[in-house]
């Protein structure tokens, strides 16, 4: 990757991953708060609803935003075109969703989770407004304006479900805040990057929306099926308690490799679309990505791994031991989480090469093995079934896309896992120093414990890669921020 590119892309990478760190902050502290005011069945029934709301957000987006930041040239009528089918959409994806909700309440035997699909679903409506200022934003690296937009939503989420949670609107707090947010951050952004709405239905460009988005939907939509059928089945069969305690846990294990596929899929994507024809410095920038996503993620998931039951009894249980039965599943979903931060900066450079059907075939793989095992897995272990299923099914897609990234970027099994035997090594490290702590008694109590044993697993982890990289990986990030800073 040239210099000039490679600075800017980490740059946004860096400020992306700020903004990210922030919101993380801020749902650290709202779910907490959460955690410690609602209860499992709170938890089951907003799961519950979510499963519809983000199947039907398939067919509001429908691939439109990625559609039009991949095309290399994007004309006004293109862009035009593309809200107003982002509007329609989200239009029938909202008249679906009042059509659902019952079905929904039925199933669960919630007569709220039919309430909750309708309050949800005012999102796909708001999201359509943002069509325009985003993908402006996005195609021209403009990611302060764009990650300013995503932080006020956060904050206002956050706000909204501190406020509510506290004065015992139960799960209506999560509802509530997961709305006030979508439509802060959507204004903000309208605010920020203004591009006037005038509806256009450009023939050409409906042609490239149906090719491009109708691919990358039949893929969103087989990752649907792995993202949303264990919720649907633990809740259909053992109820909303039960999946409260796995919703809890899944929605910590991953938290933390969406934010990363947050900060990858809009840095990387973009980038990797500017240099699509240039596979040299597109492998390049790939491996760059793969070695800063393996370094965040290992540290964060071998830390939680390490504390992961003063994490739910003293942090989130607030010293009881209510949300202990979620430990086994959620110890088994931090390995997911890693697994899946990994895989993430690869579907980024499939995406941005236009490589569709290595997508689908990758999903379609790991939802044949999730729809074959979750039952038995469920009906003989109990959620820590679901999630060791969960965790195969996304691990299969390696058998598609290494041969991928060999095919198209000449990459073998030594180039991928090079950049990822120091952290993994690190995060060894790491462990073994949080269970030499609690081993030797010397592991406060309470909440504190926990801190002592993060603070203990992040620093050994630090310490362990700056010997094992010999200090180069620190160097070569001062060296760049030293850039960044002469440049601005």
């Amino acid at each position: 990757m040239e210099p000039s590119l490679k600075q800017r892309t980490l740059g946004n990478m860096a400020l992306t991953a700020a903004a990210r760190l922030i919101t993380l902050a801020l749902q650290l502290l709202a779910n907490v708060v959460l955690a410690r005011s609602l209860n499992s069945t709170d938890y089951g029934v907003v799961a519950y609803a979510q499963v519809v709301i983000s199947f039907l957000s398939l067919v509001s987006e429908f691939g439109l935003n990625s559609a039009a930041i991949q095309r290399p040239t994007l004309s006004a009528a293109a862009l035009q075109t593309g809200f107003t089918l982002r509007l329609l959409l989200g239009l029938l994806a909202f008249g679906l969703a009042l059509a659902a909700a019952p079905l929904c309440a039925r199933l669960l035997g919630e007569p709220a989770a039919g309430d909750i699909v309708k309050l949800l679903a005012l999102g796909f409506l708001i999201n359509g407004l943002a069509f325009l200022p985003s993908v402006q934003a996005l195609r021209a690296l403009d990611y302060a304006r764009y990650t300013a937009a995503q932080v006020m939503g956060s904050v206002v989420n956050a706000a909204v479900t501190i406020g509510m949670a506290l004065n015992g609107f139960a799960f209506w707090s999560i509802v509530a805040a997961n709305v006030a947010g979508i439509a802060a951050s959507a204004l903000l952004l309208n605010l920020l990057v203004r591009v006037p709405m005038r509806p256009a239905l450009d023939h050409d460009s409906l042609q490239h929306y149906a090719r491009f988005g109708g691919q990358l939907y039949l893929s969103w939509l087989l990752t649907f099926v792995i993202m949303n059928l264990d919720n649907l089945v633990v809740g259909t069969l053992l109820g909303s308690a039960t999946l409260g305690y796995y919703a809890l846990a899944f929605g910590w294990g991953t938290r933390l490799c969406e934010m990363l596929g947050t900060v990858v899929n809009s840095v990387l994507f973009p980038t990797f679309a500017r240099i699509q024809s240039d596979l040299p410095r597109l492998r390049a920038a790939y491996l760059k990505s793969l070695e800063l996503v393996a370094f965040l993620a290992v540290a964060g998931y071998a830390t939680l791994l390490g504390c992961s039951a003063d994490f739910l009894q003293h942090l989130l249980g607030a010293g009881t031991d209510k949300w202990l039965p979620a430990l086994g599943a959620l110890r088994i979903l931090c390995v997911y989480g890693l697994i899946r931060a990994v895989l993430e900066p690869v579907g980024s450079v499939v995406m941005a090469i236009g490589g569709i059907p290595v997508l689908v075939r990758a999903n379609l793989l790991a939802a044949i093995v999730k729809a074959t095992l979750i039952y038995p897995a469920l009906l003989y272990f109990g959620i820590e079934g679901v999630a060791v299923v969960v965790t195969l099914s996304y691990a299969a897609q390696y058998l598609v896309f290494l041969p991928a990234l060999k095919q198209q970027l000449g990459l073998g099994l030594r180039d991928f896992f090079a950049p990822q035997w120091r952290p993994l090594l690190s995060g060894a490290i790491a462990l073994a120093a949080m269970h030499a702590l609690r081993a030797a008694g010397a592991q406060p109590s309470g909440v504190a414990g926990f801190w002592a044993g993060a603070g203990l697993g992040l620093t050994a982890y630090a310490v362990a890669f700056g010997l094992l990289s010999r200090g180069a990986a620190y160097r070569e990030l001062i060296q760049l921020l030293r850039e960044r800073r002469q440049a601005t």
